[in-house]
């Protein structure tokens, strides 16, 4: 298997393997989730505050949506949407223009779910917002490691032709 890493300003660094067939299994859905004090909370609870937060995004309330997106995490942390959840928090960082915070949130999705579905895009967002900082070697890294990485994904496709703009 290949090792790959990518370094956010010496303050995170995240590496994970990459093994040919490999699978990524995901947490497992059931039908009613316990919380610490022991309430049970619904899926269609679940669901609520996944789209609660979503509502707050396109109003472009970027704290509260950050704020439902951690909250959705941290309740349901095996949800089939905590990926995407993740997501969120990051493309809600990059939306209110705190690209800092947004490559961590992305960095942390790559590291967690490397095999999951939001894995090449939350690479392709790295590099926006390298870019945005004026970080090019790190934005062609991440594009560059995304193509390596996700080669028939969307992501990678939007990635060769950002990197041929750059060249």
């Amino acid at each position: 298997p290949e090792i790959y890493t990518l370094s956010l300003d010496g303050a995170l660094r995240i590496s994970f393997e990459q093994k040919r067939g490999g699978v990524f299994v995901g947490g497992v859905g059931t039908d009613n989730i316990l919380q610490d004090d022991d309430s049970v909370i619904s899926l269609d609870d679940a669901n609520s505050l996944f789209e609660k937060a979503h509502a707050h995004f396109r109003k472009k309330e970027y704290d509260e949506a950050v704020d439902g997106f951690r909250r959705f995490v941290r309740q349901f942390p095996d949800s089939d949407k905590a990926e995407e959840a993740h997501f969120w928090v990051g493309v809600s960082y990059m939306a209110a223009e705190n690209h800092e915070k947004a490559l961590q949130q992305f960095a942390t999705l790559v590291m967690a779910y490397p095999n999951g579905a939001k894995a090449p895009e939350a690479l392709y967002r790295m590099a926006l917002c390298y870019q945005e900082q004026e970080r090019g070697d790190e934005a062609l890294a991440a594009l560059t490691q995304l193509v390596e990485l996700y080669p028939y994904s969307t992501a990678a496709q939007n990635a060769e032709e950002l990197l041929n703009e750059l060249e």
